[in-house]
């Protein structure tokens, strides 16, 4: 192809100014298309084979990845039974012993390339065992926090002593101060009735713990004064008992046992007037049916060991405390609760005067609704 140059004013080397003219295209030399040079030996020979890099940059090496697991650092602490891991023998003689818990050096069995296996358990060996640690590392689960009896020395030093450490702030002095109470009440009862009041002020803040260590030796306090003391001073006596009625529902087991076992002594030791006072005052109208389940059943108990002729011959406060309590638990939402007081019921419809009794210390409305099932219980075989 042919290209046209404009007209230059510039003046040559010999200063003549250049004419106009058409020039041949250095690419295409005149053709209109552009055709390659085709590569001879000459051309070959003058052209680079590789380019290097004005900055040439090396890439890291990529090697195989090695099937070799890391290693860990060894400490430099060492377990107490073997002071020198790279001293340790290659063999080393263990036996196992009776109570299978730990191992020791004998003549018996080695260490070889395995460790020994352990004998195998029986169902009974294995919940012995952990009944036995259990009982070893916790020892509110013992089934008696009381010191067994022991005379005291200085029974009244000893009783002061006693009295100024149950207002301490520190529960486990008043613990161990009720403990020695405890041990007065066995052997110098008279000593201790003057103080009894100070005594179940004490079991009162005691029951109202949430340590169950302190509520069980407060609960197992109450037992052992319930059958020494029999004290019934008010109203810490009833206070106590509605403390006691209220750790039968705790959460413990073993916290509701020794509750319910300080009531059964209570009902034992203790008058039947005031007993029954005190769980119809607290137990009837209580919210949690566990509490009423546990005054249904006491008064059940309380009826059998006095018998019915010592309940209608008695207080008449008292006779109709039971008939009202008897009624009340009759139609109660829970069905234990209802079965004690069905029972209740039907041991006092063999006296005489049950009717009369009835009809006096309960309303109408009641009757009306219980009518049905005190007939069934009448004529049921």
């Amino acid at each position: 192809m042919w290209m046209k140059l404009e007209q230059n004013d510039k003046e040559n080397k010999n200063g003549k100014s250049k004419q106009a003219g058409f020039v041949r295209c250095p690419m295409c030399k005149g053709r209109g298309f552009f055709e390659p040079t085709p590569m001879t030996a000459q051309n070959l020979e003058n052209f680079p084979t590789e380019r290097e890099p004005n900055n040439p940059v090396k890439l890291p090496q990529l090697t195989k990845a090695s099937n070799k697991q890391w290693q860990k650092p060894r400490s430099k602490y060492s377990l107490p039974s073997i002071n020198n891991v790279k001293n340790l023998p290659e063999q080393r003689p263990v036996e196992w012993l009776e109570t299978r818990k730990e191992l020791h050096d004998g003549p018996n069995k080695q260490f070889g390339n395995s460790l020994p296996k352990r004998p195998e358990m029986g169902m009974k060996d294995v919940t012995s065992h952990r009944l036995s640690v259990a009982s070893s590392n916790e020892s509110f689960g013992e089934a008696n926090l009381l010191p067994s009896p022991r005379t005291p020395k200085n029974p009244q030093e000893t009783l002061k002593l006693c009295l100024s450490k149950l207002k301490s702030n520190n529960w486990n002095e008043t613990v161990n101060s009720l403990k020695e109470i405890v041990q007065l009440s066995r052997f110098h009862p008279q000593i201790l009735e003057p103080s009894m009041v100070l005594v179940y002020r004490a079991l009162i803040v005691l029951l109202k713990s949430f340590r169950s260590v302190v509520a069980r030796t407060a609960c197992q306090a109450s037992n052992e004064l319930f059958a020494t003391m029999a004290n019934t001073q008010r109203p810490e006596f009833d206070e106590v008992v509605g403390l006691l009625l209220q750790k039968t529902a705790d959460t413990n087991k073993v916290v509701r046992r020794d509750a319910n076992e300080a009531l059964d002594t209570m009902i034992l030791n203790i008058p039947p007037n005031h007993v029954i006072r005190a769980l119809t005052n607290k137990g009837i109208s209580h919210k949690s049916h566990l509490v009423r389940g546990a005054s249904a059943r006491l008064l059940v108990c309380m009826t059998g060991v006095l018998g019915i002729d010592a309940i209608f011959s008695g207080n008449k406060e008292t006779r109709g405390r039971v008939i009202s309590a008897g009624a009340s638990f009759m139609q109660d939402s829970d069905q234990e609760v209802r079965n004690f007081g069905r029972r209740l019921m039907k041991m006092l419809m063999s006296h005489d005067d049950f009717e009369e009794v009835l009809q006096t210390e309960v309303n109408e409305a009641m009757i009306k609704r219980i009518e049905k099932t005190l007939v069934s219980l009448k004529y049921k075989t």
